[in-house]
């Protein structure tokens, strides 16, 4: 199966974790982009305005 593009969400400590083991499962041709100052919700189904925290 050929995936095409995936999208998570995860913390710029275990970037260098989730690159090793892309690598490790063989898969080839990623990309991965660190991205800053998003907006973080920890649970979207139960989210209210409290709930949004800005991270820079």
């Amino acid at each position: 199966m050929n995936i095409n593009k995936v999208t998570a969400i995860f913390d710029e400590f275990r970037l260098k974790n989730v690159e090793e083991t892309l690598i490790r499962h063989g898969v080839k041709d990623f990309t991965l982009h660190l991205v800053r100052g998003r907006l973080w919700i920890h649970d979207k189904r139960g989210a209210t305005d409290n709930d949004f925290q800005l991270h820079r």
